[in-house]
């Protein structure tokens, strides 16, 4: 006869009122994050920020938001994104353009390299 055993961890409490001041500002400094505009750009030279809103950008807005969640070293976010568009078809108003490329950057030295 098999006998099946759940094994259940389960936590409960309050947080405490003492925390050391190093444990309040690395959790505070962890939280926040740098805007969409200044992470992703439309030119190399990184002065146009993309419109997440527009197409054919705003199909793309959970890989941005993903992107910029990722972890990185002191959440210092390092990384800038340039999106390369390309237009479909000669007709101004029928034209449509499609994410052709994404280049991905170091901005700034790195802590570990």
């Amino acid at each position: 006869e098999t006998t099946d055993h759940i094994i259940l961890s389960l936590a409960l409490g309050y947080e405490s009122y003492y925390a050391p001041f190093f444990v309040k500002f690395l959790t505070k400094s962890m939280q926040s994050r740098k805007p969409l505009s200044s992470l992703f750009f439309r030119d190399a030279a990184m002065t146009k920020p993309v419109p997440v809103s527009d197409p054919p950008y705003n199909r793309y807005v959970q890989c941005f938001e993903a992107c910029r969640r990722a972890p990185s070293s002191y959440n210092a976010q390092p990384v800038r994104v340039v999106v390369h568009v390309a237009d479909q078809g000669n007709d101004r108003e029928n034209a449509s353009s499609i994410v052709d490329r994404v280049d991905f950057y170091m901005h700034g030295p790195s802590r570990y390299y």
